[in-house]
């Protein structure tokens, strides 16, 4: 069973994950859901003493709407409902040691401070906890296949940290096209051996998908990668964020980051080998 795991706060654009993830699943056999609610901690009061909450009424509300979003999700899909009381990536953890998860399927939107922060809090705190591969999906995104994928790589080692046989099972299961591509610097004008050596290694990985390659030049990273998804009719960039690369403040914002705000297309993260 290909477990997938939903979290969602009820908001506008959380839901429409939920509805993504339905589709989503209706097309990879042997899948489930779980529909996942995170009940924030109840801070104590300004003397230390815990506030006066009833635990079981919050799970009882949370678990009524969780009902209701899963009545509008409208799947034949097999659907567990679950909310726990805990920081979001920690639960998650959790809930994949009792129970090995896929996938997680997640929302994102907006590009403001505060909304960076709270992405910053959860959703790459879950990509940082190497779970699973997480997919996130912009606010207006509807789920249309995965024919067409575009995958991003640096071309460094690839051997030992593109995880090949996680990844041909996941384009296998939406028969994809694979187009990997390398951002360089628009000045630069040559191919180091390396790289092509690296290339070549990825060709021979991911051969059963027909793949093609493409060194792109630009100075932003994310514009570069939409422009020519488009111009492939992509239907997700796949990342694969490295852990000497994840941020340490709001202000070292990666490449992952960068994709996950200004895509057009639901970016999918693998955690990389080693």
């Amino acid at each position: 069973m290909k477990k997938i795991l939903v979290p969602t706060d009820f908001s506008d654009v959380s839901k429409n994950a939920a509805l993504f993830a339905a589709r989503l699943a209706e097309h990879v056999p042997g899948s489930e859901i779980i529909l996942f609610n995170a009940l924030d901690a109840i801070e104590a009061g300004i003397d230390g003493t815990p506030l006066n909450v009833n635990t079981k009424a919050r799970k009882k509300l949370s678990l009524a709407a969780l009902a209701n979003l899963k009545e509008a999700m409208n799947t034949t899909v097999p659907l567990t409902l679950a909310c726990d009381t805990g920081k979001l990536a920690d639960l998650i953890e959790n809930i994949h040691l009792a129970t090995p998860l896929s996938m997680v399927i997640m929302g994102i939107t907006g590009t403001s401070k505060i909304e960076q922060l709270l992405f910053g809090s959860n959703t790459l705190n879950v990509i940082n906890r190497n779970i699973c591969p997480v997919i996130i999906v912009p606010g207006n995104c509807t789920y249309r296949g995965f024919r067409n994928i575009v995958l991003a790589t640096d071309l460094e080692e690839t051997g030992n940290t593109i995880p090949a046989d996680e990844l041909n099972m996941f384009l296998g299961w939406f028969k994809s096209k694979l187009y990997m591509v390398k951002v360089m610097d628009e000045h630069t004008s040559s191919h180091a051996s390396e790289e092509i050596t690296e290339k070549n290694k990825l060709g021979s990985m991911f051969s059963m998908h027909n793949p093609e390659f493409y060194f792109l030049r630009g100075s932003n990273f994310p514009d570069t990668i939409n422009d020519f998804a488009l111009d492939k009719k992509a239907d997700a960039l796949i990342t694969i964020p490295k852990k000497h690369s994840m941020i340490s403040s709001l202000f070292n914002i990666t490449h992952t980051k960068k994709l996950a705000y200004h895509s057009y297309f639901p970016v999918i993260a693998f955690h990389a080998k080693g």
